[in-house]
């Protein structure tokens, strides 16, 4: 098999992902680094491994991750192609996972992982934030901070919303790609487009075990081009729903976006079109897509939230419609905490609407 990892300027990091990518329990891969154009010593610290498993190859210039990937996955000589990111860390067991799964799930082409996130932020109370957050959740055994979607019926739910998927967690059939001829076309979120095309060829999972450690940082692509990058998810949003046989206008497409992006912005007669809008998402995954409906309530209630939240000026009229929602009785235990959250938000408000 092989794990594929592009880098750009990594040096700093680079050795810590490779470090964890030869320590794992699953010794037989190839590690396929592709160095984009570095201009800093990353190459150096590459080479200084003398492990015969790593394969390094240099772009002439930097082609940004698109080309870098697309090369990788037609250089890749493994079965399976693992995925990897020069400034993440692999859990010892990941491949090991991974590998079994795809050997026992022959339905499968892409599996990930749960992953766990760490800030690298400078600023120190948004460092801190993050680091409290963790233990609290690692404490109630609240697995929504690393959690994403399990089944393939979930992941296909899901991913109307946001990307199913961690990118430097998934491991991939290498037929799949090969056989349909796969290759990332977008610059942004070109993993999220990646998955939706590939959903419609293959069965898609997560493996619900945190398998690696994602940096969150400023210079993120997600983060450093924000605004690119919200644009093409939104874009794969609508092919989705489309793809699933959803129908939407143009108010639908923009308030699912809205809600998608958590960017909702309306008033108390927007927010009982969200109501209707996610309660007829969870009728379509458990009437279409076999999903119960506590597990369709999870996927959804984050939005939901958020947009009650950002109504929270209208007071208790935007509680009640919270609590309306027909999928808010089945949603788990641990949501009760952000719920009363909520409701101590509302009452600090005085509602302008009866």
């Amino acid at each position: 098999m092989t794990v594929l990892l592009p880098v750009y300027n990594g040096a700093d990091v680079v050795g810590n992902a490779i470090d964890s990518v030869l320590a794992q329990s699953w010794g037989d891969f190839e590690l396929l680094i592709i160095d984009d154009g570095s201009m800093d010593t990353t190459t150096r610290v590459i080479a200084a491994y003398a492990d015969q498993r790593i394969r390094l190859v240099h772009n002439d210039s930097n082609l940004g991750i698109t080309a870098t990937l697309n090369r990788g996955l037609g250089l890749a000589r493994g079965k399976y192609i693992a995925r990897m990111d020069a400034d993440d860390v692999c859990h010892p067991l990941r491949l090991e996972r991974q590998i079994r799964f795809l050997d026992a799930s022959p339905e499968t082409g892409v599996v990930g992982s749960w992953t766990e996130i760490v800030s690298t932020a400078s600023d120190s109370r948004t460092a801190a934030r993050t680091m409290a957050r963790a233990i609290v959740y690692k404490a109630l055994r609240i697995d929504s901070y690393v959690f994403h979607p399990q089944s393939d019926a979930e992941i296909r739910f899901f991913m109307i919303f946001n990307c199913p998927l961690s990118h430097p967690s998934i491991m991939v059939r290498r037929t799949v790609v090969d056989e349909y001829d796969l290759r990332y076309e977008f610059r942004f979120a070109e993993d999220y487009e990646f998955w939706a095309r590939c959903a419609q060829r293959t069965q898609l999972a997560n493996i619900p075990e945190v398998l690696l450690t994602y940096r969150q940082h400023s210079s993120n692509t997600s983060k450093k081009y924000a605004a690119d990058y919200r644009a093409c998810a939104n874009l794969v949003r609508v092919r989705q729903l489309e793809t699933l046989g959803i129908p939407v206008d143009q108010s639908e497409r923009d308030l699912h976006c809205a809600l998608a992006n958590y960017d909702f912005a309306g008033d108390l007669d927007g927010l009982h079109a969200a109501k209707l809008w996610l309660e007829k998402l969870v009728e379509f995954a458990i009437a279409k897509l076999g999903l119960d409906r506590e597990g369709a309530a999870r996927l959804v209630s984050p939005y939901w939230y958020s947009a009650c939240a950002a109504s929270a000026d209208e007071g208790m009229a935007a509680w009640r419609l919270f609590r309306s929602a027909a999928f808010v009785a089945h949603l788990n235990w641990w949501s009760f905490a952000w719920q009363y959250r909520l409701l101590g938000r509302c009452l600090a408000h005085r509602s302008t609407r009866i």
